[in-house]
């Protein structure tokens, strides 16, 4: 069977011997990348470790780097070399390869390989920046992306496509449905059904889509859990979550679009969690990460760098991205498991809002024109109390337990606690729902059994019913006179101490045991 890496052979070697001018050696400190894949840290630090390990095989032709130059290009190159366009062609007599310099301010424009020249760069001597380059002829012209395409697309790379990066180049460089298959086979089969789940979905694919223009937030993209996010039906959260990201990276940009693209995935990772607004650690981090070059390294201009920066210290959130989006579902769909099950019942087709909106009291219009409706801002601010009260006690709803601290016993089935589970049904009926699953499970009140339970054994029968109801008629609803612990201007300010880690997902113990106090609607 001809496959894609025998096709991409043939082209490559078609054109290779088309185009072919010669190979040689040249400086490492003055290359372009062409259409090349976003740069991954975590590639170049496996190359690192590689090439430590092991000698750089520079003059394998396999590791040969493809050049595309113009004619006019080349003669600056062999002027500033002292060569001639016959010596590209053969070795040296003692059976080196020539090394070609470059003219002042001259690049060469390479058309893979990135991933190898970081890491070469980060591990060779300085005497000793040099790499292995085929010289391939670009006409006048040509479009040069165009012509690079079938090295940039090729399936050679030292470490697997990213699916963030198969997802940019099916939406944004695939010009046929033949290379878009060629892009989706490098996926597994469940994630190419993840993929079509976003692709039917063009609320989604449009939410995606505008973060195209940042380059470094789709190294985060984990397609093997798109089916279990939509299969939680929270929709909405979903898509106000993208936009989340969306605004606050186009501040960070200064809402000016020409900078999107050096937002890099090593930018990313640095900024991803951190709040440079609330934490004294992350603005020190900020202010020294912009000047030394670590963020942003491709902004030049120090004016635009300092207005990166302010905007950078002005943000008092986390910093969203798409990995931080994943980290969060998980624990969005233990909330959505809660309200699913004690709330809602399995068996709806909606979201969880239209579904929750539809079994609302006081709804006045049709689900498909709530977005629409005067009542959404009140409705809006139902939904959301039901959304934090399950979240803000999850453990004891019956959603699982926090994460463990260093040294504490792991117990992944939660503490459901039968009185906590009354209490958040019995007041999600207060706000107006009515369902099936809230009427059953407020049938019986589980302090009535509890009450039953200790008043037989201390008098040694059963009490009278009526005086049980009196009884429990006067216990005070949990929580009734309590007030939230107030934060000023949010709920959760980082700690010097913090570890980011600690910043995204499923909360730890320590975390969740103060947002037992303070995750109440004032402190949001």
């Amino acid at each position: 069977m001809f496959s894609i890496q025998d096709r991409n052979d043939c082209i490559e070697n078609i054109i290779r011997t088309k185009r072919t001018i010669g190979v040689v050696r040249a400086d490492i400190s003055c290359l372009e990348f062409v259409g090349s894949r976003e740069e991954d840290p975590r590639a170049v630090e496996e190359l690192k470790q590689i090439f430590q390990r092991t000698r750089i095989r520079r003059f394998n032709s396999d590791n040969y780097i493809p050049v595309l130059i113009t004619v006019a290009e080349l003669n600056r190159a062999l002027r500033a070399s002292g060569l001639t366009r016959r010596a590209l062609q053969k070795p040296a007599n003692d059976g080196t390869l020539c090394f070609l310099k470059t003219a002042p301010r001259q690049t060469l424009k390479c058309l893979k390989g990135l991933h190898r020249i970081k890491a070469a760069k980060e591990v060779l001597p300085p005497e000793d920046y040099w790499w292995t380059f085929r010289l391939l002829l670009l006409a006048p012209n040509e479009d040069i992306f165009k012509v690079a395409r079938p090295w940039i697309n090729q399936y050679y790379h030292q470490t697997k496509d990213s699916d963030g990066h198969i997802y940019c180049k099916i939406r944004l460089d695939s010009s046929s449905q033949s290379e878009i298959d060629e892009w989706k086979v490098r996926l597994t089969d469940c994630k190419q059904v993840s993929l079509g789940q976003i692709l039917k979905h063009k609320e989604f694919t449009k939410a995606f889509d505008d973060l195209l223009c940042f380059p470094g937030l789709w190294g985060g993209l984990e397609l093997g859990n798109i089916q279990r996010h939509f299969a939680s039906g929270f929709d909405e959260e979903w898509l106000k979550y993208t936009v989340h990201i969306k605004n606050n990276w186009e501040n960070i940009m200064l809402k000016r679009p020409e900078l999107y693209r050096y937002v890099s995935i090593q930018d990313v990772e640095f900024l991803q969690r951190r709040a440079p607004g609330l934490s004294k650690v992350d603005r020190e981090f900020v202010i020294e990460g912009i000047r030394i070059r670590l963020l942003f390294p491709g902004i030049r201009d120090q004016r635009t760098r300092r207005q990166i920066r302010d905007s950078l210290l002005q943000t008092r959130c986390l910093i969203p991205s798409i990995k931080s989006m994943h980290e969060n579902m998980k624990y969005l769909e233990i909330g959505a498991k809660i309200i699913k099950k004690l709330i809602l019942g399995k068996d709806f087709r909606k979201t969880i809002y239209l579904e929750s909106y539809s079994h609302w009291k006081d709804a006045k219009h049709p689900v498909q024109t709530i977005l629409d409706s005067k009542e959404k801002k009140r409705w809006d601010l139902i939904y959301k109390q039901i959304w934090i009260y399950a979240l803000r006690l999850f453990a004891e709803l019956g959603g699982r337990s926090p994460l463990i601290e260093a040294g504490s016993v792991k117990n992944d089935e939660g503490n459901a606690n039968i009185n906590t589970q009354y209490h958040f049904v019995r007041f999600v009926r207060d706000l107006g729902l009515r369902t099936e699953q809230i009427d059953e499970f407020l049938a019986t009140d589980p302090r009535k059994e509890t009450l039953r339970q200790s008043l037989s054994k201390i008098y040694g029968k059963p009490p009278d019913e009526q005086i049980l109801e009196d009884l429990v008629s006067q216990l005070p609803r949990q929580g009734k006179n309590r007030e939230p612990e107030r934060h000023p201007n949010t709920l959760y300010v980082p700690t010097d101490e913090d570890d980011l880690e600690r910043r995204w997902g499923v909360p730890y113990q320590r975390t969740y045991e103060i947002g037992k106090l303070t995750f109440f609607l004032p402190n949001i």
